[in-house]
């Protein structure tokens, strides 16, 4: 029987990944899944295999170094497999360098992540092959689920921040409550705005830039007349929302 894989080169987004690898198995389209993990994601991916494969035993799901398999997709592959290759996380550079490593072997059956959000902000994900024959929508994730299987460091960094789960955008949501400074001094203003900016750079960091949406309260309006950072930034990277 031919083994049909999935292979993906992972982004930093851990939901991403996860949601990825439940809907894979999920699927009943493919029977085994291989992540290719760069040095900062090899870490948290082989963390999220353990976990899997912990409760997943009929399925097969590794994670393999990116560059190894770059230099040697043959180390990896078996010519009884049937590949398909998923494009979209990751960068652009390790998608291009893994469909080139895919195509020495065969070239593989290509899949992306469609995604479309709704005029009342509902976002529908779902796995479609390039010649069309197959879709199957996202597997949604509860918020239990993902942080049972967050590594603890990454669940502290959450906790302290008051970091959320959106199940129906499978992303996390850092809130930014401008009325928490109301009243204080432009000094203290400008410090604790310095400081949100850099747990956004940290939050990134572990989350990615796609796997973490930024919201804020309404800009009081002494600060819409600020040139300060979150105010460069919010005009194309954090949402405003009334809460």
């Amino acid at each position: 029987m031919v083994q049909k894989t999935l292979i993906f080169a992972s982004g930093i987004s851990f939901g991403n990944t996860c949601q990825i690898v439940q809907t894979a198995i999920a699927s009943n389209l493919f029977s085994a899944v291989k992540i290719l993990s760069s040095p900062q994601t090899q870490n948290i991916n082989r963390h999220l295999v353990s976990m899997f494969n912990a409760k997943n035993t009929d399925f097969s799901l590794q994670s393999i170094p990116l560059n190894d398999f770059i230099n040697n997709p043959a180390e990896f592959l078996s010519t009884s497999e049937e590949l398909n290759f998923l494009i979209g996380p990751s960068t652009v550079e390790n998608q291009l360098e893994t469909f080139a490593a895919l195509c020495a072997i065969n070239p593989p059956r290509m899949w992306s992540v469609f995604e479309k959000r709704t005029k009342s902000g509902i976002s529908t994900r779902e796995f479609r092959s390039f010649d069309v024959k197959d879709s199957v929508a996202l597997v949604e994730i509860s918020s239990d689920e993902i942080h049972r299987m967050l590594p603890s460091p990454v669940s502290s960094l959450l906790r302290e921040h008051g970091i959320q789960w959106e199940s129906s955008t499978s992303r996390f949501n850092y809130h930014i409550n401008f009325d928490s400074m109301r009243g204080n001094t432009p000094h203290r203003q400008r410090k604790w705005e310095q400081k949100q900016y850099a747990t956004i750079n940290q939050l990134r960091e572990h989350l990615g830039i796609h796997g973490l949406i930024i919201t804020h309260s309404p800009l009081p309006n002494h600060w819409q007349k600020q040139d300060g950072t979150l105010r460069r930034l919010s005009a194309r990277q954090i949402r405003e929302v009334s809460k």
